[in-house]
């Protein structure tokens, strides 16, 4: 196990490398400068202004050069600064990065507390009334756009029936605290739940069905254990693998990809960070953002690995099988 989880660090940061050089050769592609956007602000600028101020930025050499100067200071903590918050990158990272945690860390726990009793329910008596009202639910919630349904959401609680703040992270005059904070949780993170439960409720659902027609299943029947502990105790474990993969992905889509949700309710979260860093041609803060999402992703997919192990004994980890 040690040596599985030095293999695959070595692998990440060898990775997360690559990644920040082919992100870094993007973002210098990409038109429009801080010098043009001076220059665009000051008609009046000249071409010395110009030029002092490339020179200022360092945007007047080489983008190979650039490069290894920026990751010279990354590897001793020194991520530059922000061109359009005028802070340290890593201080921005650290104000909005908890603010998608809590997001997406919520909308997973609500959607695994509902998906996997829904998806158990179904795959019971799969062709059944219930089977089919829970397919037809997430067939809904899949289909359904989700600036669509934050629009509705914030048209009925917060316009007509007024029970929830539209958006924000807090209230102008309230106090600020916990219970504050919640209330404008509540909406964002159902948006993000809905289709999150309605993708994990039909791929689970469909794994179950599978795994009670195993035939180690049927034996485990035959020796007359019960239903509930041939459910949980035999199909779901092989039946989560799926889940599992699908677990380890959203986490690295979720961190970069809540813009939507973070955008329709207000929220300062990485997603609409990153965004405007790069619309905004911040090149050192959308950099730190994407390689944020990177890295969360490629730890997805290694805890993903660790619970492969953990749920079924047949696969191992850093060896082949037999061995």
């Amino acid at each position: 196990m040690t040596r599985y989880l030095a293999s695959r660090l070595l692998q990440t940061l060898i990775l997360l490398l690559a990644l920040s050089a082919a992100t870094y050769g993007l973002l210098g592609l990409m038109p429009g400068d801080p010098a043009d956007l001076i220059l665009g602000a000051d008609p009046d600028a000249t071409a010395a202004d110009i030029a002092r101020i490339k020179a200022l930025y360092g945007i007047d050499r080489p983008i190979w050069e650039r490069y290894l100067d920026w990751l010279g200071g990354a590897l001793q903590g020194e991520f530059g600064y922000s061109r359009l918050y005028s802070q340290p990158v890593i201080d921005i990272v650290a104000q909005r990065l908890p603010t998608t945690l809590l997001l997406i860390g919520s909308a997973l726990v609500i959607a695994l507390s509902i998906a996997l009793p829904a998806a158990l329910r179904a795959a019971r008596n799969p062709g059944g009334t219930v089977d089919r009202a829970i397919n037809l639910v997430c067939f809904a919630g899949v289909s359904v756009p989700p600036f669509w349904f934050a629009l509705l959401m914030i048209i009925l609680f917060a316009v007509i029936l007024g029970w929830l703040p539209a958006g924000g992270m807090r209230s102008s005059g309230g106090d600020g605290g916990v219970l504050d904070r919640l209330l404008h949780l509540i909406l964002p993170v159902a948006t993000l739940s809905v289709a999150t439960v309605a993708t994990y409720t039909r791929h689970l659902r469909s794994a179950m069905i599978e795994a009670l027609s195993e035939d180690y299943v049927r034996t485990a029947r035959a020796k007359g254990i019960t239903e509930r502990r041939v459910i949980w105790r035999h199909a779901l474990r092989n039946a989560l693998l799926p889940l599992v993969t699908l677990l380890g992905l959203d986490l690295g889509a979720l961190v970069s990809g809540a813009l939507i949700t973070e955008t329709m309710f207000g929220q300062l979260g990485m997603g609409k960070t990153i965004y405007d860093a790069i619309m905004g041609n911040d090149y050192n803060l959308a950099l730190i953002g994407l390689l944020v999402a990177a890295s969360a992703t490629l730890i997805g997919n290694l805890l993903a690995d660790l619970a492969y192990a953990k749920l079924d004994p047949r696969i191992t980890l850093g060896r082949e099988p037999g061995r």
